[in-house]
């Protein structure tokens, strides 16, 4: 207990605020009390001075508490031969389930679908895919307000075959662009 009381009181500082001086960033700095007072971190996280012990917890908190929204596989097949997975989440059609996510295999032509909901086009981080724990906390925000979510699974993530010499990199904006216009068609609303 000496031990924990000895770390926090070292770890309580000052905090420095470093800002051009003007009436507006006065101002505001001003009516920011806690910009003035000691930094002070949470007690639990004393033993985790690098943070290393949250980033992880966090991980295992997100995975066993994070509801995993029922997915609709559609891949589309891109200009260029690429093929991109598309997890639709929210919609009320629902097809045969495998391992979570609905395989369907429709290229993009189908008949265009009207609906009043918003659709949200997500996509994911590098080697992730609709099922990471951070996709799966933002899919189900959006599906809880009566939304519907879109996540473009990337080439050759998730799952998706690779089908071309081209692998994915988030540089590529042209797979992003050809899956907003696959959407567009698919909802035109």
């Amino acid at each position: 207990l000496l031990v924990a009381l000895y770390i926090y009181r070292a770890l309580r500082r000052r905090t420095d605020v470093y800002f051009r001086k003007g009436r507006l960033l006065s101002a505001l700095v001003d009516g920011c009390p806690s910009l003035r007072r000691g930094y002070m971190p949470t007690p639990w996280m004393l033993l985790d001075y690098y943070g290393h012990v949250m980033t992880i917890m966090t991980n295992v908190v997100q995975r066993l508490l994070a509801q995993r929204p029922r997915f609709r596989r559609e891949l589309l097949t891109l200009k260029d031969g690429g093929t991109v997975g598309l997890d639709w989440a929210g919609e009320d059609q629902v097809d045969e389930k495998r391992n979570g996510v609905q395989q369907n295999n429709v290229n993009g032509n189908g008949e265009a679908k009207t609906t009043p909901k918003p659709v949200v086009i997500l996509m994911h981080g590098l080697c992730g895919c609709s099922l990471s724990p951070y996709m799966l906390g933002i899919v189900n925000g959006i599906v809880s307000r009566g939304w519907i979510a879109v996540v473009m699974v990337a080439r050759g993530c998730g799952s998706v075959k690779l089908t071309t010499g081209v692998s994915f990199t988030a540089a590529r904006t042209g797979d992003f662009n050809e899956t907003v216009a696959a959407v567009r068609e698919t909802y035109p609303d």
